[in-house]
């Protein structure tokens, strides 16, 4: 009797523990990314906005840019194949931007650290805004 009362304490802690670990594994943004169309290279098209209301076409100017994105939720924006940005990619938690994809940067060679939206996207067109006043949007293709 006394081995089966051990056993279901036992029994017990392990199904306490579990709990605890199972859960907290969503309390962190380390997530991949839930969005299997996104994952890939991406070839940036052209950009709009800025101050001026800007439209930058990739034919216009002596530039590419191109975003990598992995499923383990990081991704990587190049110019001219240098990396340029690293980012973190899952969706906000809370906030202005609870339940937006976004991606906040992690290491950067220039000096502006500005969080992105992605806020439409299908397996051929993908569209990013910089989260700030009078900055960019981006239009990725496949």
């Amino acid at each position: 009797m006394k081995s089966t009362l051990n056993q279901r304490r036992h029994m017990k802690y392990l199904l306490f523990v579990s709990v605890i670990v199972l859960s907290s594994c969503s309390l962190f943004d380390n997530e991949q990314i839930d969005e299997p169309q996104l994952i890939g290279v991406w070839e940036w098209e052209e950009s709009y906005g800025g101050f001026a209301g800007m439209h930058i076409h990739s034919d216009s100017v002596d530039y590419s840019m191109q975003l990598r994105l992995l499923a383990s939720g990081k991704a990587s924006w190049y110019k001219n194949g240098e990396k340029t940005q690293e980012y973190e990619v899952y969706r906000a938690k809370e906030g202005d931007l609870k339940g937006e994809l976004i991606m906040k940067p992690v290491a950067s060679t220039e000096s502006a650290k500005i969080v992105k939206v992605i806020y439409e996207y299908d397996g051929a067109t993908l569209k990013i805004n910089d989260y700030c006043v009078d900055c960019y949007s981006y239009v990725f293709v496949r």
